[in-house]
């Protein structure tokens, strides 16, 4: 994997060239040079768009590329029929969180041939793969369709994969040390002979009973074979009525969350106490005296409602079942977004509503006062007040409802982009599509933009309409007085309703929702039993399983099996057949519908969940590594303990890890 590293220019050599044509790589265009390669790796990524978008990226120039050439690449790998029995053909939207591997790596296959490289890099594209699936691609790569006019070079542990190469070539620890096709590498009894070997000893090792399975050719499986691929995926794209969480509208958002504010409430008490100064006294004496004092206040009591509503929003997130977490509208970077962004929002109107609502009670007490002294002047200013009240409400309006809806989702869609192409920067590299992203990026922020330059028009025409009105207000006033020259005179502080306002109800709205959502099976829960003398026997007997967003694909159905204590069980099947799903039924990340999963004749809903899942040790096809040390990692496997260095040592040992970690820096 270094080797292809190297090749796309990840990384420079730190000594020596490599060369492609007798011209040292570092000499090309780098943008051109990654254009003529193509990479299908091992961990295939697709992006959150179209089936025909993503065939396109890493194209020169996608718009001279034809349906017809898009087709024809498609009906090489043998996915056209497949795709065009999908709800809008190439044109459907596909969630990749509902890919199997193999379906993943056709596309990604389909996606490196558009380009046309001149050099088509395999980087263990078969290790998600089932036998069947294997076998198909490897006889695709065979046709000269996939193979013609370009160099191939395959990596790969399994050396079925590469029997047919011209040349194979064997490393060790960096070196070079055998090279040539397979049988003359088999003639030296080198190496390679060893390898092939020891694998054909780990095959003879099946029960012979499994060889029916490659008994029917590959042509004649093909169209089946792809089709156990797709199914599942037509089932989900069909089903348009994904289920919706209902939930409890909350007319007072504010008044729930401000009681998260309780610990603060000497700063509130006195920052009302200086708001209530501030609306009696004269605007100069209110700026001067009053808000210098409340915004220190207010910013105390802000700043810690800020950090505690994030690390509640956190913690719920944490609880959620994973069903949850499933939906469209939960993805990261709407995720990250309310978690950096509507908390603050929140912070900062609750800061408002109490200046607000402060200023306010004491104007209410003002009027009254104006009342019993002059209800003439009075009732001339009441005249004004529905005019106020009118652009307080459209303004609240502007920053309320659809407009923040539509809003929200762009922002959203900027932060799912950002997360992606951060998360899969090689890809986007080894696709030479950094401008595009760049362009969907700009292009999505311009429409913010433009949606916020709009309603900045109207804000301004509202607040200028509302201080124009203040100063007529202020105007008839002393016209009227000097009329009534025996009469009072009384001014009002500017009432103006702040911006976020409406983006803050919008915001704590939404995140009470979270807060009093129920989630299915409680991550964090620690009632249920704990089975004293654990044994390990597992019974499934699940009479069907749907996964909560797509409930009419059946994945299981009257699927019962017992495992004995001790015992070896294997899962075979073909893409997309509900291996991983039993997996995640005895983790117990979801719940059966129908049915249950039995540990030691106990109901595995019943059992302690966090007792539970310390029993279960889980290596998934992509392992997941942390930011920390190595050291830190492999302790992740028992944090209910202290566990000390050597121990960590012997678990490395045992894992065949030792020897490399020990030759790392540090």
């Amino acid at each position: 994997s270094t080797c292809i590293q190297l090749l796309q220019q990840f990384y420079r050599p730190t000594t020596g060239h490599i060369f492609i044509d007798n011209l040292s790589i570092d000499k090309y265009n780098l943008q051109w040079y990654r254009q003529q390669l193509a990479i299908v790796s091992q961990e295939a990524v697709l992006f959150s768009t179209t089936i025909k978008k993503n065939l396109l990226y890493g194209t020169t120039d996608p718009k001279n590329v034809t349906q017809n050439e898009i087709e024809e690449i498609c009906k090489d790998v043998n996915i056209h029929h497949f795709i065009m029995k999908l709800p809008f053909g190439y044109d459907t939207v596909i969630d990749q969180n509902f890919l199997s591997g193999g379906q993943k790596q056709l596309i990604c296959l389909a996606r490196a041939l558009l380009k046309r490289p001149k050099i088509l890099l395999l980087d263990e594209f078969t290790s998600a793969l089932d036998n069947e699936n294997e076998s198909l691609l490897q006889e695709l790569l065979a046709q000269k369709a996939v193979t013609k006019d370009r160099t191939t070079i395959i990596i790969s542990h399994r050396l079925s994969s590469i029997r047919n190469a011209n040349n194979i070539i064997v490393l060790d620890h960096g070196t070079l040390i055998e090279q040539g096709n397979h049988q003359s590498l088999m003639d030296t009894h080198g190496i390679y002979y060893d390898l092939i070997q020891q694998q054909q000893q780990d095959f003879d090792c099946l029960p012979s009973n499994n060889n029916d399975v490659e008994s029917s050719s590959i042509n004649q499986r093909n169209s089946q074979n792809l089709n156990s691929v797709f199914s599942p995926l037509f089932e989900i794209l069909n089903n348009n009525n994904k289920p919706r969480q209902n939930y409890k509208e909350t007319h007072l958002p504010f008044l729930a969350v401000l009681k998260m504010n309780k610990p603060e409430w000497l700063y509130i008490l006195f920052g009302c106490f200086v708001c209530l100064i501030n609306g009696g006294l004269q605007p100069t004496h209110g700026v001067i005296i009053s808000k210098l004092i409340f915004n220190f206040l207010f910013a105390c009591s802000g700043e810690n409602l800020t950090e505690r509503l994030r690390s509640k929003l956190f913690e719920i997130y944490l609880k959620q079942d994973l069903a949850w977490f499933d939906h469209p509208t939960n993805n990261v970077g709407a995720l990250c977004t309310r978690l950096a962004n509507e908390t603050t929002v929140i912070q900062a109107a609750c800061i408002f509503t109490f200046l607000l609502r402060s200023e306010r009670i004491i104007m209410c007490v003002g009027i009254l006062i104006s009342l019993l002294y002059s209800w003439e002047v009075t009732l001339v200013l009441f005249g004004f007040l529905p005019f106020i009240i009118g652009a307080g409400c459209l303004d609240i309006k502007l920053f309320n409802d659809d407009c923040l809806k539509k809003d929200n989702k762009v922002l959203e869609e900027i932060s799912k982009i950002r997360t992606e192409v951060t998360e899969n920067i090689r890809t986007v590299k080894q696709l030479t599509s950094e401008e595009h992203f760049y362009q969907n990026y700009c292009s999505l922020l311009d429409s913010l933009y433009k949606s916020a330059r709009n309603r900045s028009h109207l804000k301004g025409l509202q607040f200028g309409f509302t201080n124009a009105i203040i100063f007529f207000a202020q105007a008839v006033l002393v016209a009227f007085s000097a009329f009534m020259i025996k009469r009072n005179r009384m001014t009002f502080e500017d009432s103006l309703v702040s911006p976020d306002y409406g983006k803050a109800m919008n915001a704590s709205k939404q995140m009470l929702k979270l807060f009093n959502r129920q989630p299915v099976i409680d991550q964090s829960s620690i009632n249920g039993d704990i089975i004293d003398n654990f044994n390990g026997e597992i019974v499934f007997d699940i009479k069907n399983f749907s996964y909560p967003s797509r409930p009419q694909m059946k994945i299981l159905d009257n699927f019962q099996l017992k495992i004995s204590p001790g015992q070896k069980v294997a899962l075979l099947g073909k893409n997309g057949c509900g291996k991983s799903t039993v997996i995640q039924l005895l983790e117990r990340f979801y719940d059966s519908n129908a049915g249950s999963v039995f540990i030691d004749s106990v109901d595995i809903r019943n059992i302690n969940l966090q007792w539970l899942r310390s029993k279960i040790c889980y290596i998934s096809q992509q392992p997941v590594l942390f930011d920390g040390t190595i050291e830190e990692n492999i302790a992740y496997g028992d944090l209910t303990r202290t566990i000390d260095r050597q121990e960590i040592i012997d678990a490395a040992k045992q894992s065949n890890a030792h020897k490399f970690i020990e030759k790392l820096p540090q």
